[in-house]
């Protein structure tokens, strides 16, 4: 299956970052179809301010809970009479308990 297969199945978007081979061809494809943008050089993700960009956004996302948000948007999107039970502590725990078994820390 190939690149424009999946996107057609799993019906998003999808940016091309060519660096070898057919890609770049592949990547006009997608652009040409209306269903994503124009491919990227691979060159332009070696630049400074992208690394910056990146690293701040990394920081950034070391203050969000991501456990909280993932059981609260899980139980969002079921059908309920009742408001949803407040998780937050538990999924706190679930996640030091992974973090600690597995030494998990931040990307850096």
């Amino acid at each position: 299956m190939f690149l424009t297969d999946v996107q057609d199945v799993v019906q998003c978007p999808t940016t091309v970052v060519p660096f070898f081979g057919d890609q770049p061809f592949w990547g006009e494809m997608v652009h040409a179809r209306g269903v994503g943008p124009a491919p990227i050089p691979i060159e332009q993700f070696n630049k400074e301010a992208v690394k910056e960009k990146a690293n701040e956004m990394a920081k950034a996302m070391e203050s969000e809970d991501g456990v909280t948000g993932a059981v609260n948007a899980f139980f969002k999107h079921l059908p309920s009479a009742s408001p949803p039970p407040d998780h937050e502590e538990e999924s706190r725990g679930i996640f030091k308990r992974l973090k600690d078994k597995f030494h998990l820390k931040p990307s850096s």
